[in-house]
């Protein structure tokens, strides 16, 4: 638990969400996996986008998430593939 400690701020509520999400996907299927935008993420949470991008990065810069990169054409987006445990 000692990354969680050091999240500091409502990131935290993005890494329970995710850390849920990704539980409720293991039960529930057996599919792929966890894979949620920026957008999603925002969604699920109530916040703007932008905030959601921060919450991720914050995330990631704190080894709490597992991110990929998705290239559709011209379209980039980083999407969250595994919320690790704390």
């Amino acid at each position: 638990m000692g990354n969680i400690y050091r999240i500091k701020g409502p990131a935290v509520k993005a890494y329970l969400w995710l850390f849920m999400h990704q539980e409720e996907q293991a039960r529930n299927t057996r599919g792929t996996g966890m894979n949620v935008s920026d957008k999603e993420l925002a969604a699920a949470l109530g916040v703007s986008r932008p905030t959601a991008l921060q919450y991720r990065k914050r995330l990631s810069d704190l080894k709490l998430i597992e991110t990929e990169e998705i290239k559709t054409g011209k379209i980039r987006e980083i999407r969250i593939k595994r919320t690790k445990y704390a």
